[in-house]
Parts: C-alpha cells; structure tokens; sequence
C-alpha cells in the first residue's frame, strides 16, 4: 500500500481531522508557515497546488499525532505498543524484486538528474538552504552486505545533482560511513521520498535489518535500485540514488532542529545524486522541522515501545509503573510514576531509563499517584525530594546546553505525590504553593521561594510547554542547580542566547489571510 492511498484513506475516515488546501502554496516558506499557524490541532495537511510544481501534490503533519498514526495500522496505543515490540523482535527473509515497480514509472540517470524540480522546501530564513526533511536513507554495511539499515539525517540541497548531510545522531549511517572511510570507498546510498508510514518508524527506531521487521505486514514489496543494489519499497512516491563521497566535505547548515533552535553541528558529508525516479503524479512529504508534534512524534513514538518492553523484561519486580516523555521536552525529559515502590526502586527506575535512552537529560519519577504534568511535578518536590546529578554522560549532540564532545550532565528527581497545589499568576512570574512552601517561576530570583526556576523573558512562565523547553533546552544539571542546606533549590536556564528561528511576517500574513481563510477558524 502507498503513502498517497493511506492518506486518501484517512480522509476518508477522518474528514474532521484533514485540511485539504486548494489554492497555489509557495515552497518558499508558506508550507512551514501553515503548519506552524496551525501547531495545536496540528491536522493533516494536504496541498494540492504547488507554485512551479505542477505534478506534485504536498502532504504534511502526517506524523503529528499519536492517534492518527495508530489508525494507519488500525490500532490504538496499548495494541499499538504490543504490536511494535513485536515487530522490533523479528527477523525474516525478505525478497527483492527486479521489476518494473510503480515507483519507477519516471527515470533521470546522471546527467537528467535536477533535484530542483522537486517542491523541496525553504524553511525558514535562518536555514542554509532547502531541505528534504523526509528522506529516508538506506544503505548497506561495507563489512556485512547483508545488513541493510534505513536511517534520517539532515539533507541540504546544495546543487542540480548534489546534496550534503548531516549524520549528527551518530548512528549506523554513521557508523558505516566511517568504515567506507577506513576503506577509502565512497557509500552507496539511496533515500526514500513518501513510502508507507511503517518505514518512517522503523528509520526513526533506530535498530538494523529494517526490511527483516515488516516481511508480509503491508501489502508492499522491494525492488532493486537502478544505479546500485540497495532495496527500496516498490510503492515509494519518489526515490533518489547516490554516493556520499569518502574524500569530500561540504559546511550544511544552519538548520532548525527538534530542539526549535537553529544548529551549526554537522558531520558536513557530500553526496552525489546518480538517480531520481518516482510515479507519474508523486506525493510529496514533507516533515514538519523544529521542535513541531510532527519532528517529535515521529521521532519518539518508535522508540518508546522499545525502551518500555526492555524496562519490563528487566525490571520484573515492579508490575504498576507508567513512563511518558512529554511532547515539549524534545526527548531530554522523562515523567514518570512508580505505584507503592520498595526503597530504592523509583531511582533505579530512573537509572534505567536513562541507561536506555542516551537523550534523555532529566527524569523525574512520582513514588505515587499524581498526574504527570510539569507543574504538578515540581510542585511536588516543594514537600520534599531526593535527586542524584551524574555528569560527562553520553547525551545528543544537537542538546545545544551539551559539551562539543556529545557529553552532558544528567539529573533524576524523586518526588512524593501530596494534596492539590495553587497557583498564583502574577505579572511575569507564577508562584505556586504547595506543603506550605512557594515554588516561583520567573525571570528573577525571589528569596522567600522555596525553590526557584529562573527563565528568560522569551519564556511565559504560566504556560507550562514553555517552562519545559527552558528546562529541556537551555539547562545543565551540573552547572544549572543550586542547593543551599539540602533545601532551598534554584534552576536557572537563563542567559543561554540560543537562536530561533523566525519566518517573516507578510509570509504570516499571507498565509493567514488568503490561503487559510475559510478553512479553519483563528
């Protein structure tokens, strides 16, 4: 099945839940300025004009929500969760097919090859350029053929047949970049454009062999490349071929990253693009950069089964327990909950999870029932809390609070669920009272607080998605906490200077008042 029948299939089922837009949409970055209009309810978007590309059709947010991705498998979470594990466990023979597939109804070779006719779209003004934020790449380990991996990374467009990378999660793409280095071979690869939402998962789970996972789940199969071997599925919207050069840099970037600020941490690979083929009339997909649902979903949603069914092979002893990373701690921050735990088990908890998942920069685990929300958590350890702080660990390197090296310090929070807290809006500032104590939120430290939480004047400090983001994104453990007397407790994430990015306001504008009027209420 494809992504464009998928799609026509949700809107079906779900008319509520899909904007069709119908009038002409720059590539120039209108796209990004739509989605980001339309951030909360973040509904499917689909463009069925786009300027000087004719043939194409756009779809985005196809990632933004939970829900909507359990309904391409007709699944809801628990089952969805069950269903992943499993599929992450297995490991069968798949087939690749020499075949005319539907993927290859049109064919550029070498010098045919333009990736400027391609709706690949300008983000922001802050960008280096144009990039393909939906590629998946697949590529072969030079050591072991029969290991194919599908992987993300970032993809510039610099020229008609060139593009540079980024491979900064440091991966296996990565890793098997750095053994064709060894060897003084360039690395084949090639990058799907659109396929079934299950390969988007499974590049975005971070495990090897993907092909092996879904043999005979979809109705889909591989075929061969064109100007190399690898196995691309037979339904893709669009597929490029090429070689990320051995012997070649290339300085990409700036790019807006899920942290929602602009980075300049690159691997700077150069590849060389040999061929481009697609359908006839190819759906384009485009996902949604910065710190969006779409950027965060996609990337966490795979991963998270993952992590929890190792926790619960490991941890057996504990049966009531519910972990969660919240949307706006951009995968650096972990809530969670331990029902009736023996001493000990909350933080060994904590520890786990962050043994597992190498992004994650602070846990905070409830020893009891509370709901997992920021405010109500660290209003909690106003009644009292343990924290361990470890330091130099592995971390991403895209945390722009992280060392150069990828390192970083971490912090786990022990608190106890106690009665319902207050809180207080004030004028640029909360405080919120709990066990008889003020915690405050603020640009400036006030002394009769038991605990502090120092932010920047870009950060409301009433709303609660942005008091994370400064305490996912702009907060070392190590440097960032101060503790007078085992008590007293400030967290200060202020004066990082880390850039946003910004689209231009007649863009807004423009996009407000033309291409959305009518079609959702503001």
């Amino acid at each position: 099945m494809s992504l464009k029948e998928i799609i026509e299939n949700y809107i079906i089922k779900h008319p509520e839940d899909a904007v069709e837009i119908d009038k002409e949409v720059s590539t120039d970055y209108e796209i990004t300025a739509t989605a980001s209009l339309l951030e909360r309810p973040a509904p499917l978007l689909i463009f069925r004009k786009i300027k000087n590309y004719e043939k194409f059709m756009l779809v985005s947010n196809v990632f933004s929500s939970r829900q909507r991705i359990f309904s391409y498998f007709n699944l809801n979470e628990d089952s969805f969760y069950d269903f992943w594990d499993n599929i992450s466990r297995r490991n069968v023979n798949y087939e690749v097919k020499k075949d005319e597939a539907p993927v290859k109804e049109v064919i550029h070779t070498f010098s045919e090859v333009d990736l400027h006719k391609l709706p690949i779209v300008l983000h922001y003004p802050q960008d280096g350029g144009r990039y393909i934020t939906s590629g998946i790449i697949v590529a072969r380990d030079p050591e072991n053929f029969k290991i194919v991996n599908l992987s993300f990374a970032r993809i510039q467009l610099i020229g008609k047949n060139e593009i540079a990378l980024s491979m900064h999660s440091r991966g296996h793409l990565w890793t098997y970049f750095q053994k064709s280095l060894m060897l003084k071979k360039d690395l084949p690869i090639s990058v799907i454009i659109g396929a079934h939402p299950i390969y988007y998962l499974l590049a975005a789970s971070r495990i090897q062999n993907e092909y092996s996972k879904i043999e005979g789940f979809i109705n889909d199969y591989l075929t061969t490349g064109i100007t190399n071997d690898l196995p691309v599925p037979a339904n893709s919207e669009i597929i490029l071929e090429g070689k990320v050069l051995w012997d070649k840099s290339y300085p990409e970037g700036p790019f807006t990253e899920y942290t929602g600020y602009i980075s300049n941490r690159s691997t700077n690979n150069y590849a060389l693009i040999e061929a481009m083929y697609m359908k006839d009339k190819p759906l384009y997909l485009e996902i949604n950069p910065s710190n969006s649902k779409e950027h965060i979903t996609l990337s966490s949603i795979s991963k998270e089964p993952i992590i929890l069914g190792t926790i619960r092979n490991f941890f057996q002893s504990v049966s009531s327990y519910r972990l969660e990373w919240p949307l706006k701690g951009v995968h650096y921050v972990l809530f969670g909950k331990i029902l009736k735990p023996s001493p000990g088990e909350a933080m060994q908890l904590a520890l786990l999870a962050l043994g597992l998942d190498h992004y994650l920069k602070m846990v905070i685990i409830s020893e009891g029932e509370q709901e997992l929300t920021v405010f109500g958590l660290l209003s909690s350890m106003l009644c009292g809390y343990k924290h361990a702080v470890l330091q130099d660990v592995l971390c991403n390197r895209l945390d722009p609070s992280a060392n150069p090296e990828g390192t970083s310090s971490k912090v786990v929070l022990i608190v106890k669920p106690h009665d319902n807290y207050e809180i207080l809006n004030g004028k640029n500032y909360v405080d919120i009272s709990r066990c008889g104590r003020i915690l405050h939120i603020g640009a400036d430290e006030v002394p009769d607080a038991h605990i502090n939480i120092l932010v920047d004047s870009d950060i409301d400090p009433s709303d609660e998605d942005q008091v994370l983001w400064a305490l996912a994104t702009r907060f070392q453990p190590s440097t960032d906490i101060k503790i007078e007397n085992n008590e007293k407790t400030t967290f200060d994430t202020r004066g990082k200077n880390f850039k946003t990015p910004k689209l231009p306001s007649e863009v807004i504008k423009n996009v407000r008042d033309l291409i959305l009027r009518g079609k959702v209420p503001f």
